[in-house]
């Protein structure tokens, strides 16, 4: 049996942000907290939400207090701040970092629960406040999945929270947002919207629906992602960023994700590295291990973006794996040195981020699945 969750509401296009008072009328909706990337305090979109949520008599409350990579302090403010507004819902505007406040801050404004109690394996059926995403880098995809990433304050962990509960009731899909984003911030979240797709082709869970997805978003990624590190003023290469990545979520979140995703918690978590930036650093060997083992499913991604024609699986992997490698120098990352993470401390936590790979359950879903050994080694293989 397929089950597929995704947003009530969703549209889609240039100045889909807009329809937001009409969205909240549909919904019941009279006093929104608005969880907001603090990029965007007092820019001219904020204030045109306001006069539209102002003309439809809507009372507003603003949090601007939204962390990179959300932290459990962060969230707990925001359910200080909803509960002083008496919030009836919860809108989210920034990338995932404000778009997964906004789920917690939803959840536990609702119900008495703690972040690390609904972690991962947990599943999250408990309904919150409504949550109408808007995003506004492309992407994380958070707006069309179960997904919730919060870092617990306190020890540094990564929580993966995963349910129903977490999917926003609407999502606002608009890619004008994501003009003035910079390069290093589309090379970040845009290798994680890739990801996304990728993972969800290959996963062992990928069912008819999400393989659907997946596919349209590999195309759509994969050319506008190469063309954006181009020319970030390629329109075209925005919108088709923005319905990809939104696909790429939807996709995942009823599939799963895969090995460099299982990998990246950790390896944020221990060395607050933004997770688009740890996808970036892992995709690379984390698919070469994969192909060295099931060649198959990448070699019908090497088909699919038109980059082979052979019938050998091997060779048509091959020739994905020189793409993905070129895409990843284009995309210009800094290294985990380059960071000023000391190579020491870095050795020194691998083999405790091997042991905390398996526990979102992502790297079961990988085509091929490492053994505690083979992570050290894919751990060791990234650091330059």
């Amino acid at each position: 049996m397929i089950s597929i969750t995704a947003p009530n509401i969703v549209r889609i296009g240039a100045n889909a942000s807009l329809e937001l008072a009409d969205v909240l009328m549909i919904l019941g909706c009279e006093r929104p907290l608005l969880v907001v990337d603090p990029h965007f305090k007092n820019s001219g979109f904020i204030k045109r939400l306001e006069q539209t949520l102002s003309e439809a008599h809507k009372s507003a409350s603003f949090f601007y207090d939204v962390v990179p990579d959300p932290t459990s302090i962060s969230v707990e403010s925001g359910v200080v701040q909803a509960h002083a507004h008496t919030a009836d819902c919860i809108v989210a505007i920034g990338g995932g970092s404000a778009i997964d406040t906004a789920k917690a801050i939803g959840l536990l404004a609702k119900h008495q629960l703690t972040l690390r109690s609904i972690s991962a394996p947990y599943r999250v059926i408990e309904k919150g406040l409504p949550v109408i995403a808007i995003p506004t880098t492309a992407g994380t995809g958070s707006e069309a999945t179960r997904f919730c990433l919060v870092t617990d304050s306190a020890t540094h962990d990564k929580l993966v929270c995963i349910g129903e509960g977490f999917m926003p009731t609407a999502a606002l899909i608009d890619h004008t947002l994501t003009f003035t984003v910079p390069a290093s911030v589309t090379a970040h979240t845009g290798i994680d919207a890739f990801t996304h797709a990728l993972e969800a082709y290959v996963g062992r869970k990928a069912n008819a629906i999400s393989v659907l997805q997946a596919e349209k978003a590999l195309k759509l990624i994969g050319k506008a992602l190469p063309a954006l590190m181009s020319d970030l003023s390629n329109e075209r290469a925005r919108e088709d960023m923005m319905l990809g990545s939104y696909l790429a979520g939807n996709s995942f979140s009823n599939s799963g994700l895969a090995l460099a995703h299982g990998m990246s918690a950790p390896l944020g978590g221990a060395f607050n590295i933004p997770h688009g930036l740890a996808i970036g650093l892992l995709i690379p060997e984390t698919t070469r291990f994969s192909i060295a083992r099931t060649p198959n499913p990448y070699a019908r991604v090497a088909h699919l973006l038109e980059l082979s024609k052979s019938n050998d699986d091997a060779e048509a992997a091959k020739s994905f794996m020189t793409w993905l490698d070129e895409l990843n120098k284009a995309l210009a990352l800094p290294t985990l040195s380059k960071l000023g993470i000391d190579q020491k401390s870095y050795f020194n936590a691998i083999e405790k981020m091997a042991e905390e790979t398996p526990r979102s359950g992502a790297a079961a879903n990988n085509p091929a699945i490492p053994s505690f050994e083979e992570t050290v080694e894919l751990f060791k293989k990234i650091w330059r």
